[in-house]
């Protein structure tokens, strides 16, 4: 099974854009990947933004943060009382570098061919 999953992540992660369907297939395929060996918990930021993209709601630990710093901090938004430590912390939780890393982690180590998830070594 491990193998044809990399292979099906192999195939689809070339292109040079993915539709909606497209990334959340890549995703899946990714967590399946990471369940085999009981990595998803090394992962949070990418378990995270795969949750955000098959769920209606967030129920994880990690995944409620958003939400719920959102929730946290709505009459700040609206009175245009964001701090910097506010913008700070939701950054942290979103960041695009994180989650960009643990994508090339996760194809390092299944060694997945594909430029989206190749290291820059």
């Amino acid at each position: 099974m491990k193998l044809a999953l990399v292979e099906k992540l192999t195939q689809t992660l070339p292109k040079p854009t993915l539709c909606e369907a497209g990334v959340v297939y890549a995703l899946v395929q990714t967590r399946k990947l990471m369940e085999l060996e009981g990595l998803q918990r090394e992962y949070k930021t990418l378990n995270c933004h795969r949750d955000w993209a098959v769920h209606a709601r967030l129920s994880g630990k990690f995944a409620r943060k958003i939400p719920n710093f959102l929730e946290d901090h709505r009459t700040d938004f609206a009175n245009e009382k964001t701090t910097v430590q506010d913008i700070i912390a939701l950054s942290d939780i979103t960041k695009t570098i994180a989650l960009r890393k643990e994508f090339i982690d996760v194809g390092d180590h299944y060694e997945i061919a594909s430029p989206c998830v190749a290291s820059e070594r």
